[in-house]
C-alpha cells in the first residue's frame, strides 16, 4: 500500500516538472524484488523491516493502489510494462474474483487468492480492511478498469464491460435513498453493513461517473455525476 503511494506520487511529480526518475527507479526495484509476484499478476501485502513476509495475506485494496499508480508511471514514463501491469492486476482483483462473486468484490484473500469472505467480520469501520464490500472501491475500480483500457490497446472489452457493471452495482446498493450519499460497507447479500457516509466514495463516485460519461455519453453517468456533487456541496 505505502509503496503503491511512493509511486504514484513519484509518477505525478515527474509529469509536474519534477526530477523524481531515481525515486520511480528505486520503488520499481523494492516493488520488482519484493512484491511483485509474476506468477499470481498482482502484489503481495506486507514485510517486516528484513523482508519477511509479516502475514498470509492478499489484499484488493492495495493491489488497486497498485494498479492506479502503475498507470500513472505508464503515463509519466510513456511504458507499456506499466499499464501492462495494471491490466494484470485489474485481470486477476475485477476480471476473476469481482466477476465471479456477481461484481460484490471480496477485499480479503488468503495467499493463493481464495477469498476471506467473513475477514474482519467484526471490524465494520476499519479504515483499511474493512468486513463485506467496499462502496467506494467498486466506483474506484470502475474508473481504474476503464483508465486501464485506455491506457492500452482498447482491445480487451471486458473492461469497458466490468467498469459499467461495478458502476451500476455501486450505485444500485450502496447509494441511500432516503438520506444521499454512498454506506462505506454492505454485506455480500447487498444489505447494509456499515452506513456511515465517509467523503472519499463520493469524491470516487464523482470521477467514475465523470470518467463513464466522457468515454461512453450516456446521461445517466451525468445525472449521477451530479447527484455526487450535490451530495457533497450540501454535506462536505
Amino acid at each position: 500500500y505505502g509503496h503503491a503511494f511512493v509511486l504514484l506520487a513519484a509518477s505525478s511529480a515527474l509529469v509536474a516538472g519534477h526530477d523524481s526518475g531515481d525515486l520511480i527507479i528505486d520503488v520499481c526495484g523494492v516493488l520488482d524484488e519484493h512484491f511483485w509476484c509474476d506468477d499470481d499478476g498482482a502484489s503481495r501485502e506486507a514485510f517486516t523491516r528484513d523482508w519477511e513476509e509479516l502475514e498470509p495475506y492478499r489484499g484488493a485494496n492495495s493491489n488497486m493502489h497498485l494498479c492506479e499508480a502503475y498507470l500513472a508511471a505508464a503515463d509519466a514514463k510513456r511504458d507499456r510494462h506499466f499499464s501492462n501491469r495494471a491490466q494484470r492486476i485489474a485481470a486477476l482483483v475485477i476480471n476473476d474474483k469481482a466477476r465471479a462473486n456477481q461484481w460484490m468484490l471480496p477485499e480479503h484473500f488468503d495467499v493463493q487468492w481464495h477469498p476471506q469472505l467473513d475477514y474482519n467480520h467484526d471490524l465494520l469501520d476499519d479504515p483499511f480492511r474493512p468486513y463485506g464490500v467496499t462502496i467506494g472501491h467498486l466506483l474506484e475500480w470502475s474508473r481504474l478498469t476503464l483508465s486501464t483500457w485506455l491506457a492500452g490497446d482498447r482491445t480487451d472489452d471486458w473492461m469497458k464491460e466490468v467498469s459499467i457493471e461495478l458502476f451500476d452495482r455501486a450505485v444500485v446498493i450502496g447509494w441511500d435513498p432516503q438520506s444521499g450519499g454512498l454506506c462505506y460497507t454492505v454485506d455480500f447479500d447487498g444489505s447494509a453493513a456499515n452506513r456511515d457516509k465517509y467523503w472519499w466514495p463520493v469524491a470516487e463516485g464523482i470521477a467514475a461517473s465523470a470518467t463513464l460519461l466522457q468515454v461512453t455519453g450516456e446521461v445517466k453517468y451525468e445525472t449521477w455525476y451530479r447527484q455526487f456533487w450535490d451530495f457533497a456541496a450540501q454535506h462536505y
